[in-house]
């Protein structure tokens, strides 16, 4: 695949290291993340789960919301730390603009809707490639990719034990917004429940309700999941990432997306890896963690009973190859 597009999607479920990801990208001198613009209510226009056969209807919405990212400088969207340089930015620019960062964010812990001065980019000549980062919008990868004919896209997926531990983890810290547990976000199953993923597994909202919370949240990795991969799997314009592939051999692994994102290695994403790896900072967001420990990390918090029902589940789908392979069991215990 040659070339580079001019949006690149990091989608995942939350939890699967995607804001890691998107760092790594960010930290490429051309590049412009945006963290989470899909963010409520930002897309509500569109479905959360369409079909990529509807994008005749949603093209022109989809594609006025993707010109109007560089524009972005809502604390939220434009000022994820940390900041790199970058190619169209002086030092003191660089400098302003982490400034305008910490006060934007200082603003936002007051509810005041402090903007990011110096964050726009629409009018770098040549544009920097974007990259869309999001938790929200998953169940609408194929539907982007399709009203995006000239889009590339990474679908982050983490082994579902690990995924649902970190969860249960941030639920048990008070680090989401919302304090309802993800397992009893009942609209997000009878809308998943609509999918011919559900469908052919006969699940049922009843069904769901007998279940073990943690067998919710499995079916919720296993449908939101499986639902991104038949929708893109016909476009090649979307590389399917093990997170444990990342962890293992984070710069190898990101080469590889630089590449596939038509992006040239450099020092500044080089030293960004490497710096990202060798710490394990205890907030809950960071993007500085021990890899080997966020890999394993599940066993220790998971009960046996949990993974083992999480595991019966995944079992039941095509997603289990991609922990089946001698490397990925290794992976999954280690």
């Amino acid at each position: 695949m040659q070339g580079r597009p001019p949006i690149l999607l990091i989608f995942g479920l939350p939890r699967s290291g995607t804001t890691w990801l998107g760092k790594i990208f960010d930290s490429h001198p051309e590049t412009l993340y945006r963290h989470e613009p899909d963010n409520y209510p930002r897309l509500e226009a569109l479905p959360g789960f369409p079909s990529p056969a509807e994008a005749p209807e949603h093209a022109d919405f989809i594609r006025r919301f993707v010109a109007e990212l560089p524009r972005r400088n809502d604390a939220l969207v434009a000022a994820k730390l940390p900041l790199f340089r970058k190619a169209w930015r002086g030092p003191l620019q660089h400098r302003f603009l982490e400034a305008a960062a910490l006060a934007a964010k200082i603003g936002a812990r007051a509810n005041l809707n402090v903007p990011v001065f110096g964050a726009r980019a629409d009018r770098i000549k040549p544009a920097p490639m974007v990259v869309w980062k999001s938790i929200e919008s998953l169940g609408r990868l194929g539907l982007l990719t399709e009203a995006l004919t000239d889009a590339r896209g990474i679908h982050l997926i983490r082994h579902p034990c690990a995924q649902i531990s970190s969860v249960l983890r941030g639920e048990r810290q008070g680090a989401f917004q919302d304090n309802s547990p993800t397992s009893e976000f009942y609209d997000l199953f009878r809308s998943l429940l609509q999918l011919p993923q559900a469908r052919r597994y006969g699940l049922t909202l009843d069904d769901l309700r007998r279940l073990r919370p943690v067998e919710r949240l499995a079916w919720n990795w296993v449908l939101r999941n499986e639902k991104a991969i038949d929708d893109t799997v016909q476009s090649g314009r979307v590389r399917v990432v093990r997170y444990e592939d990342l962890c293992l051999d984070p710069e190898p692994v990101s080469r590889d997306l630089f590449d596939f994102a038509g992006l040239s290695w450099n020092s500044q994403s080089a030293a960004f890896v490497r710096e990202s790896v060798q710490s394990d900072a205890a907030a809950y967001y960071s993007v500085y963690k021990d890899p080997r420990h966020s890999v394993s990390r599940w066993r220790d918090e998971l009960p046996a009973d949990s993974a083992e029902r999480i595991l019966a589940i995944l079992a039941r789908s095509s997603l289990s190859g991609l922990y089946r392979e001698p490397d990925a069991i290794a992976v999954s215990q280690c």
